[in-house]
Parts: C-alpha cells; sequence; structure tokens
C-alpha cells in the first residue's frame, strides 16, 4: 500500500475526468466549486456508481476486485467513477480505466492519519465529493472499520454500502458495528467475514456474500507440465505475524529431507521487519541457506506460479485467501491451514490440502506427496483450475455487484416516489 509520503507526487487527469486543481503537502486539493461537470456521466438513465478504494497499486488488495468492477459492469447500464484515496497508481489507471468509461478522482473520503488536521482534510474533500453530482450508489471497498466514509455519504444523502474484506484483525469492534449501521447492504467477501458481519449487524441489514473473481484473461495457458528440480514452493502474502511465515519455513525444512533440492521463495510487502529478521535468523539455523528466498513485492506472480511446484499458506486468519484463488487458477498445487477463507476455497484432497493451525508435520507430508506424486499434483492442478474457472470468475464477480447496485438504487427510487427517506 502506498504511503502519504506519495502525496506530493502529480496526479493525472484528462479532460472528461474530474480536474484536481494541484497537491500540496498536506495532499489532493479539492476541485473549484462547478469544475467538476462531467458530461459522460450526465445520463440520468444509469445508476450512478461511486466506487471507493485505499489506492490504484496493482500489486496489493483491492485492485483486482476494483478492476473486475471497472471491467465487467455493464456499461449501458452503469456510470462509474472511481475513487481513489491516494495518488499512487493515478497514471497507469487512467490508462486502464478509459477503454471502459470510468473517470477516476483522488480525494480523502476518509482522514487518512488520527488527527484534527487529518480529520480536517478529509471534511474538506468532502467537497470534492459532493462536486460529483447526484451518486445513486457510494459502494466502499475500503479496509478500515472506520465509519467516517459512511457518515459522509449519509449526510450527502447517498446509499452507501461497503465490502468486509477482512476479519477486522486491526481494526475496532465498535467503530465497525457503526459502519455496519449505516450501510444499507453488506458486502462479505466470504462465509467467515458474513459471520462476523452478522454477528454486528443489525437484523434488517441486508449481507450478502460476494467471493472476490479471478480474471482469467489475464492467464495464460496453464502448463501441464512443471519443472522437476529444483522444486520450487512458494509463500504468498505480506509479511505480518498471523501469516505464520515461520511455519512455512519448518515445514519446507522438513520437506528438504525427502526432497533436497526443495526451495522456498517468499513474496509480499514487508511491513514488520522485526519479523522478517526473525524468518532469516530461522532459516539460517534450521540450515536452508540460500534454500530461503525473500522476493518481496512481484508483479509477476502468476507466472511464479506457474512455473512452481506448489503453494504454502500457513497464515492463522484469513477473510478470503486471494493467493490461494491465484495458484489455483494458475493451476498449482496448494497446501493452506484451516483459516476461514482457504477452508471455502478448497475440497482437502481434491482441489487442495488442508492442515490444522500449526501442523507444520502435515503441511509437510502434504508437500512431499505433491513433490513425489506427479499424478497427484497434475490432478489437484486440473481439479483445482477447474473449481476456479466455475465458481470464482471476474465477470460473475462484476454480475453479482450490478445486482446488488440495482437493487439498492430501486430500493432508493421506491422510497424517494413516496417520500420517504
Amino acid at each position: 500500500m502506498s504511503s502519504d509520503s506519495e502525496r506530493g507526487a502529480p496526479v493525472y487527469t484528462r479532460i472528461n475526468m474530474l480536474t484536481l486543481a494541484s497537491l500540496g503537502p498536506a495532499g489532493p486539493r479539492s476541485t473549484p466549486p462547478g469544475a467538476a461537470s462531467n458530461t459522460r456521466h450526465a445520463d440520468r438513465t444509469k445508476i450512478r456508481v461511486l466506487l471507493t478504494v485505499p489506492h490504484l497499486v496493482p500489486t496489493a488488495s483491492p485492485y483486482r476486485e476494483m478492476m473486475a468492477i471497472v471491467k465487467y459492469l455493464p456499461r449501458d447500464q452503469f456510470a462509474l467513477t472511481v475513487c481513489a484515496l491516494r495518488p499512487a497508481g493515478v497514471p497507469e489507471a487512467i490508462a486502464q480505466f478509459e477503454p471502459f468509461g470510468v473517470d477516476v478522482v483522488v480525494a480523502r473520503f476518509r482522514p487518512t492519519t488520527v488527527s484534527l488536521r487529518g480529520v480536517a482534510s478529509a471534511l474538506f474533500d468532502q467537497r470534492q465529493l459532493r462536486n460529483l453530482g447526484p451518486v445513486d450508489v457510494q459502494h466502499s471497498l475500503d479496509f478500515t472499520s472506520s465509519p467516517f466514509e459512511g457518515l459522509c455519504a449519509r449526510a450527502l444523502g447517498r446509499r452507501y454500502l461497503y465490502t468486509q474484506r477482512n476479519l477486522n484483525e486491526d481494526g475496532h469492534e465498535r467503530l465497525l458495528k457503526m459502519k455496519i449501521g449505516l450501510s444499507q447492504s453488506v458486502l462479505a467477501i466470504s462465509k467467515v467475514t458474513e459471520a462476523l458481519v452478522r454477528s454486528l449487524a443489525p437484523r434488517a441489514t441486508p449481507v450478502d456474500t460476494i467471493s472476490p473473481g479471478f480474471d482469467f484473461d489475464e492467464v495464460a495457458a496453464v502448463m501441464t507440465e512443471r519443472p522437476a528440480a529444483p522444486p520450487v514452493i512458494l509463500s504468498v502474502g505480506h509479511l505480518q505475524r498471523r501469516k505464520r511465515v515461520e511455519d512455512a519455513i519448518k515445514a519446507v525444512a522438513i520437506v528438504r529431507r525427502t526432497v533436497p533440492g526443495a526451495q522456498l521463495w517468499i513474496l509480499g510487502r514487508t511491513y514488520d521487519q522485526a519479523y522478517k529478521a526473525e524468518l532469516v535468523a530461522l532459516g539460517e539455523q534450521l540450515g536452508m541457506g540460500d534454500a530461503v528466498q525473500f522476493l518481496g513485492v512481484r508483479e509477476d506472480v502468476i507466472a511464479l506460479m506457474q512455473n512452481a511446484s506448489a503453494l504454502l499458506h500457513c497464515s492463522e486468519s484469513e477473510a478470503f485467501g486471494w493467493s490461494v484463488l491465484e495458484a489455483m487458477a494458475a493451476g498449482l498445487p496448494v497446501v493452506a491451514y484451516e483459516s476461514g477463507g482457504p477452508s471455502e476455497l478448497i475440497e482437502h484432497g481434491t482441489t487442495g490440502f488442508l492442515a490444522k493451525i500449526g501442523d507444520v508435520d502435515g503441511c509437510s507430508r502434504h508437500l512431499v506427496s505433491l513433490l513425489s506424486d506427479h499424478p497427484l499434483a497434475q490432478r489437484i492442478s486440473r481439479a483445482a483450475g477447474a473449481k476456479a474457472r466455475s465458481d470464482y470468475t471476474a465477470r460473475a464477480f462484476a454480475e453479482q455487484h450490478a445486482a446488488i447496485y440495482r437493487r439498492v438504487a430501486a430500493r432508493a427510487a421506491a422510497r424517494n416516489a413516496v417520500g420517504v427517506a
């Protein structure tokens, strides 16, 4: 995710997009009143959707979810504007969005710092969002438990909904409960996140589960043969303690007793430098040497998956498991802990293997089976790929969102017709 220091970079716009005056030390300034007129979205026969996201960086969530909506939301029925909290990735996004008739704006729809100045800056940027004009549905893909955006959207008379994308590990339950209460509808990305929302939501709040979908147009033909040596096991995810990357290192160390050349490649952003230092020390302690590689953030994750032997996912808390779905889409066999989302994605023994949280020995046994039994690995690969293509596509993801948007907009129109707020 981008840092607040990136706000000093220029924001790129097009003439028919919402123009930002400039960027100052405090962040993007609001568009002057009247400057946000948007002829592209002047057609009032379409449902006008404002989609808010924390950033536009393609290597971090929720980029794939956002792009699925951008690409596959029916353009003859919806007028879509994407609002990013930070300017990172804007130039690339403009090029991506233009063919789909989607506009881009950068504005702080919530504070980016916990301070009075942060709140004041976000309130100032609300003028920019107000200048967008009428909005039928404001849908947030933001990840925090903050109810700020919902409060502002409701103050503007907009129908607000959001997607629960995590298990509120770093959030506040009371704030999340307020956020849910402000929402016309809550979209959960898995059954486990739906259960979290329902435990906090008022009984009348609609809650729908829409699992993220993979865009298979981005994937080359899955390899039917994987390199025999050296076998590479991937661990994909941010370096955070709840991801239990140490368990992956321990499991591969055990695997190497049977498969001496096995390597572990660890992909993801480092959020905890002390934790990474502990992981490096653990690899040295276990005599792994160069068999453990920290590759950081990569843009070629799918290509790496198509040439690896297995994915090992040891997170103890997982709302969905994007890397698990990516691996399934790429035909890469997965071994994962039974932690929320992965348990919903994987059918044990058919589309992958599951182990109890902390069962390092179980993970290593499953990995050895995949590395030593080629027919088994191929069967798992084909079944996982078929499951992903059947149940988790980007197009279906967008179509389900379109149905929710129609429902929320229709409910608003019906209430307006009888004078109900």
